[in-house]
């Protein structure tokens, strides 16, 4: 079981209640540039994946190349917005 003091270390540890906040907020609008931007994107990187931090695209290619890529630049792909922009989108039935 996680303790209330390793929980108030781990938020310490990455600048506290407001960076989270921030951080959470920086995603948000990114997840948006790749929404609004999907088309344009898609012209510039088609059946590529995309990464945005910051509201930058900072890289694209391949999963392994856009990890890769992440790594280099040192930014944690956990919080770079990622989407696949598919020529073909398949369609799914559930």
């Amino acid at each position: 079981m996680i303790t209330e003091a390793q929980i108030k270390r781990y938020i310490d540890s990455v600048g506290g209640p407001k960076a989270i906040k921030r951080g959470f907020e920086q995603s948000e609008a990114d997840s948006r540039l790749l929404r609004e931007k999907h088309e344009e994107l898609l012209a510039m990187y088609p059946d590529m994946y995309v990464a945005c931090y910051k509201g930058q695209i900072v890289a694209a290619g391949s999963i392994e190349g856009m990890v890769q890529a992440l790594d280099e630049k040192g930014i944690p792909s956990q919080f770079a917005a990622r989407v696949f922009l598919a020529t073909k989108p398949e369609t799914w039935v559930l």
